[in-house]
């Protein structure tokens, strides 16, 4: 099934984040694995604004090389 790789509950609202790292500059779909797995659902009731948050990072640079939010 996996895991959140990170959650932040702050003033009544979630931030729930997948990191992935990545050769070059292709996109590895942090967000679309967040979508797919459907993380944000515990939190529904919990939390008045969820936000999903997909983090790629650069093998060799070691920077981030792109990212992604909704609100869900």
């Amino acid at each position: 099934k996996g895991r959140i790789d990170l959650t932040v509950r702050f003033e009544e609202k979630c931030y729930i984040f997948e990191f992935k790292v990545i050769e070059g500059k292709e996109k590895k779909g942090a967000l679309e694995q967040l979508k797919e797995k459907r993380y944000h659902e515990k939190y529904k009731g919990k939390c008045e604004e969820i936000y999903i948050i997909g983090v790629e990072f650069d093998k060799e640079e070691r920077n981030i090389a792109y990212f992604e939010w909704e609100r869900v």
